[in-house]
């Protein structure tokens, strides 16, 4: 079997096929997806065939799309609106985890205190594309989910997703968000958080997620009560920090 699926949002396609001598041929020159089928026992045939499905039913549009992008190195989307999208990261991005810092008041670049603007703006660039280039090839492709970028109108204005922590000695999921300071008070992060917790439990089954807050941001603490979230206990670690929690039912 020999089948090409249209990925249409990038006007390509994706190659599905049982056979994984010509998968290996195929993805030489594009992305392929191997069509196992039921029979589980001949995975070792795949060696060098990233993604495996064992219906075509799972070759969903959704599915071609980060088939595809996973090939070209291309962000993914995850959630896109008519006012603004939310995709994974890109190098490119470091400017806006500078911004943040710049907002924040963070001053420390590589473990240790720089002086000087220039010289903290030229460490941090390069921290940022080291750290985001890490992430993008550790997190996306093994974990399937992160922090990501919102972009409203194809400029950066914040950052939104999920991470795995460990709260209580088990390992659980928290919701992180933060938009640049000329874009709040706009109803964005409520909206993002939203779609972002909705996208949690259709994509991942997602049970409950989590939320740190310091316990003196009140607009943080407004926010995650209109999500839905209830106080759930202070920090064990942090004691200026208190843990919400929202079970996704």
């Amino acid at each position: 079997m020999l089948r090409f699926y249209p990925v249409e949002v990038y006007d390509g396609r994706v190659c599905v096929t049982d056979q994984p001598e010509l998968a290996r041929e195929q993805i030489k020159n594009g992305p392929v997806i191997g069509y196992v089928g039921e029979n589980a026992d001949n995975l070792d045939n795949w060696s060098g065939i990233f993604y495996l499905v064992m219906d075509l039913d799972a070759v969903t549009s959704g599915y071609l799309e980060l088939v595809w992008c996973r090939y070209y190195h291309i962000p993914l989307t995850i959630i896109r609106t008519e006012q603004w999208l939310i995709r994974e990261m890109k190098k490119e991005d470091a400017s806006l985890f500078c911004h943040i810092h710049e907002e924040t008041g963070e001053e420390m670049v590589f473990g240790h205190q720089v002086s000087g603007k220039e010289q903290r703006e030229e460490y941090r660039e390069l921290e940022e594309r080291l750290r985001i280039a890490a992430y993008i090839q550790n997190i996306y492709p093994v974990r399937g989910f992160g922090m990501y970028v919102v972009e409203k109108e194809k400029h950066p204005i914040g950052l939104a997703g999920f991470e795995m922590e460990e709260i209580g000695g088990k390992s659980r999921i928290t919701l992180g968000y933060y938009i640049v300071s000329q874009e709040r008070r706009k109803g964005i992060a409520e909206n993002v958080c939203r779609r972002l917790l909705e996208y949690g439990k259709e994509e991942y089954n997602f049970c409950d997620v989590y939320l740190r807050i310091h316990k003196k941001n009140q607009a943080s603490i407004a926010l995650a009560q209109k999500l839905g979230f209830q106080l759930w206990m202070p920090d064990p670690v942090t004691s200026d920090v208190l843990l919400f929690r929202i079970l996704l039912t």
